[in-house]
C-alpha cells in the first residue's frame, strides 16, 4: 500500500510540475461537458453510455479510501436501488499534459440516496483522462 501511494505521489509531482498544455479552453469544456454529460448518465441509469464512458482498468477511488473497478461502477450507478433527481458539475477544470488531463470541480448530488441512504450533497473530485486512439 505504501509502494503504491509512493508511486500516485511520485506521478502527481510530475503532473504538478509539467508545464500544461491547456486550461480553460476548447478541450478543457469539453470535459467539462463530459463530466456533466456523465451525471446525465447516472441520474437516467445508462449503462451503455456509462460503459463506453470508463476505460476497462477504471479505478474509483471513494471519499472513504476504498475503491471500485469499472463494472462495480457501472452496477451501482445503474442500479434500481439508486434515485438521483439531478447532478451537477461545477468550478470544472481541466489541464493536459500530452495524451492526459486532469479534471477538478464540485459534483452536486440532489435528492439522491442508494437503498435509502441519503447521499445528496457537494463532493469534490479529480478524474484523470487519458486519449487514446480508436
Amino acid at each position: 500500500m505504501k509502494r503504491e501511494f509512493a508511486l500516485y505521489v511520485c506521478i502527481l509531482c510530475c503532473l504538478i510540475l509539467s508545464e500544461p498544455v491547456f486550461a480553460h479552453d476548447d478541450v478543457s469544456s469539453e470535459l467539462c461537458k463530459l463530466e456533466n454529460d456523465a451525471n446525465k448518465g447516472y441520474v437516467a441509469h445508462d449503462r451503455q453510455f456509462l460503459s463506453r464512458l470508463f476505460a476497462d482498468e477504471f479505478v474509483h477511488v471513494n471519499y472513504r479510501g476504498g475503491t471500485v473497478d469499472k463494472q462495480g461502477e457501472i452496477d451501482f450507478f445503474a442500479s434500481p436501488k439508486l434515485t438521483m433527481k439531478a447532478a451537477v458539475v461545477d468550478h470544472c477544470a481541466a489541464h493536459r499534459y500530452g495524451n492526459v488531463a486532469v479534471v477538478t470541480g464540485i459534483n452536486t448530488w440532489t435528492e439522491t440516496s442508494f437503498n435509502g441512504n441519503d447521499l445528496s450533497g457537494a463532493y469534490r473530485f479529480t478524474r484523470v483522462y487519458v486519449w487514446r486512439p480508436l
